[in-house]
């Protein structure tokens, strides 16, 4: 047996008394690792477990065994060598337990797991970790802090004894001071914001009779308030937008390694420019810190329970991030109020409870009634509002699904930010996954709503973009459809076989209150009455004339029409027939070749981005890897890789669904099945590695097989 860590673990299905004393028959796994991955329906316990050999045991005269886990669903009984220390206990928040006197030379470690959530398996989402202290150690530290400079220290000592404590204060790696009493005043800090965030680490060293124990910690300087409804970051007015993160991934819902959830965290603030996220689940400690490096606030959830320990043992374990903005939920325990107000964090609620008024707010969410209309006068004014919207797809057939949610969720956005004026806005859809189907439900702009991604791109404005979201081609010219681009330009050309054709300005007729409103390209009859013989004067004039939408151009001209557009059919030789059939569409289109329809779209009369969309004559596939070296440490190593196939423009082909097959050769291993199909020309998956020897480095084989051609990446596994 090998020493305790999170790999070779055995996994299986429900639970028997017997497994407690005894090796079980299932599943090899590591960790995390939830029982989606056995693609089997819903259950509800599970039972994981580990054999082990401890060699130290002399060592525990002066030590004691500690062994950490976090992020269980729900609630846990764990055995050691047939002994039960842990009964119903709730453990997403962590758990720490002494298990030194319960250890021998060869151990036996089951957890049995319930899931008290349907559709939610039985699951560890993050490393068990087992760490020998001195008797008297350090459990926790809760830091408080000022924009002054000044840090409240509060060390949480477990045993007893003559000890004492020295505290380094470090930043980037750097050593700056150290101390040994719990308050300190350091000269001039360097604040945490959005786009300066200053990451303090604190190193604890406690020393007693010759015996030491380190606890690291991180914090920020910031200084956070809601005052007459907005919101103030460091004295500085800020509007919060953002939106919901579940931590939902593919086939493994909520267990998968640190790479990925950093990454999730990278998207929302450097690909998205969100400055706020709401979780609905207890976060990894990985998530936490990299949203401290990022400068992005989250809101975490109240635990649904009335454990006080539990709730404490959430606060400790989260207290100190300072991209920890608050705490939000329906019924907050009365006990996890009490604990909150002696720190610096928010509550938010939809109850009314005391609290102090500048750290306490509503929270209201956007809804429909039964008639499906959106009830704005149910919101609370200066609220942090969830627009927790899903919008039937209606009879409008010009528009696809994706686009027209997106669509209506700006506008309820565009009404609500004018209306109610709240101090923070989140954008529930967008994250949208539902439990019954685990595997649709990454938070990248590659799986879920791009339309809606990119909308909320254009609240957020991180940098110039320019999105498409109804892919242009010649059947919607010819059905006259309109082009919806989500962007931050001020206008957008289009061009059509090189030809201009007319400038679009943004909507700000229907999107008064939003900055960077969609660019609606509706207008399709321009070029072809220029084709025709027209001037500009004269298509202005027809225009004026008919003020319609080209999808809805009449089936014939009345009498009054006729008269005004008399002298230009008479100048150009023209019956009425033949004007109606020039509105209709792009007809002759369909006998040209070498179709092609160009976007230049324009920032302060500057080009920002061009965007070509033509007919597919070649097509090649791109392959995005963020690296080459996956890295084990305390758990497995992710990596995500993405397939594209884009044409010769380099557009992604929207209708391209061909079959990907997928082998390993090595320490890697295909999160999910290995035959996949592209939707809608693009395709996601996760690799992961498998157990390494410690210190080694191994090379491990991954091919992609295309209709086209065979890719293979050779990626270094470091153990």
């Amino acid at each position: 047996m090998e020493e305790l860590n999170n790999y070779h673990w055995t996994f299986k299905e429900g639970f028997d008394k017997s497994d407690i004393s005894e090796e079980i028959k299932g599943t090899l796994v590591d960790l995390p690792y939830s029982g989606a991955s056995l693609n089997r329906p819903s259950f509800e316990v599970g039972t994981f477990q580990r054999l082990f050999n401890f060699n130290q045991l002399g060592s525990l005269n002066n030590h004691r065994g500690i062994l950490t886990l976090s992020n269980i669903s729900t609630t846990i009984n764990l055995y050691l060598n047939g002994k039960q220390l842990l009964k119903e206990v709730y453990a997403e928040s962590p758990v720490k337990l002494d298990i030194t006197d319960y250890l021998k030379e060869e151990n036996i470690l089951t957890i049995e797991v319930r899931s008290l959530e349907d559709g939610i398996y039985p699951s560890i989402n993050f490393p068990v970790y087992f760490e020998l202290v001195p008797l008297t150690y350090i459990d926790d530290i809760v830091v408080s802090t000022k924009n002054t400079g000044e840090i409240t220290l509060d060390p949480h000592i477990k045993g007893k004894g003559d000890y004492k404590i020295t505290y380094s204060l470090m930043i980037g790696g750097q050593l700056l001071y150290t101390f040994n009493k719990n308050h300190f005043i350091l000269p001039l800090p360097s604040l945490w914001s959005f786009s300066s965030p200053y990451v303090y680490t604190i190193v604890a060293n406690l020393e007693i009779e010759g015996l030491s124990h380190k606890k690291v910690i991180t914090f920020g300087f910031r200084e956070t308030k809601l005052k007459k409804g907005e919101f103030y970051l460091n004295d500085k007015k800020t509007f919060l937008i953002g939106t919901k993160r579940d931590g939902f991934f593919p086939y493994t819902q909520r267990a998968t390694a640190k790479a990925a959830h950093r990454e999730d965290a990278e998207i929302l603030k450097i690909r998205l420019g969100a400055n706020l996220v709401l979780l609905t689940s207890v976060p990894t400690e990985d998530f936490l810190n990299r949203l401290d490096e990022l400068g992005l606030f989250c809101l975490l959830p109240v635990l649904k329970t009335e454990d006080k320990d539990a709730n404490k043992r959430y606060l400790f374990s989260t207290v100190n991030h300072p991209s920890v903005l608050g705490y939000f939920g329906d019924d907050v325990p009365t006990s996890f109020i009490k604990l909150l107000e002696k720190t610096d964090k928010l509550l938010i609620t939809d109850k009314l409870v005391k609290f102090d008024k500048n750290r306490f707010s509503h929270f209201s969410t956007l809804q429909k009634n039964e008639k499906g209309k959106v009830r704005y006068s149910s919101l609370k004014k200066h609220s942090l509002i969830i627009g927790d919207l899903t919008f039937k797809e209606g009879q409008d057939l010009t528009l696809d699904k994706e686009t027209k949610e997106a669509l209506r969720q700006l506008k309820a956005f565009d009404i609500v930010k004018t209306k109610k004026k709240p101090w923070a806005y989140i954008f529930s859809s967008f994250t949208r996954c539902e439990k019954e189907s685990h595997l649709d439900s990454l938070l990248t702009l590659g799986r879920c709503n791009k339309s809606l991604a990119f909308s909320f791109l254009s609240l957020t404005d991180p940098s110039p973009f320019f999105w498409v979201s109804n892919y242009p081609n010649q059947d919607n010219l010819l059905k006259n459809k309109p082009l919806i681009c989500f962007t931050d330009a001020d206008y957008v050309e289009l061009y059509i076989n090189d030809e201009f054709i007319d400038a679009f300005p943004a909507n700000h007729k229907v999107f008064k209150g939003l900055r960077h409103p969609p660019i609606v390209i509706n207008d399709f009859s321009s070029t072809l009455l220029r084709r025709n013989g027209f001037n500009n004067r004269e298509i202005h004039k027809i225009k004026k004339i008919f003020s319609t939408q080209d999808e809805n151009v009449k089936s014939k001209l009345n009498f009054f029409e006729v008269l005004q557009v008399k002298k230009l059919l008479r100048k150009h030789d023209m019956s009425s027939r033949h004007l109606r059939t020039i509105l209709m569409g792009y007809q002759d289109l369909k006998e040209k070749e070498g179709f092609n329809i160009a976007f230049k779209a324009y920032k302060d009369r500057k080009l920002m981005r061009s965007k070509i969309f033509g007919e597919d004559k070649e097509s090649s596939y791109y392959f995005d890897t963020p690296g080459q070296l996956l890295r084990n440490e305390e758990s497995y190593d992710v990596m995500r890789i993405t397939i594209r196939k884009v044409d010769n423009y380099g557009s992604v082909v929207n209708n391209d669904c061909s079959k990907v097959t997928l082998t390993t050769i090595g320490p890697l291993e295909i999160i999910g099945p290995t035959e996949l199909h592209l939707v809608n020309g693009v395709l996601s998956f996760y690799l992961k590695t498998k157990a390494v020897p410690s210190c080694q480095n191994l090379i491990g084989q991954l091919k992609i097989q295309t209709a086209q051609n065979c890719e293979c990446f050779h990626l270094m596994i470091h153990g």
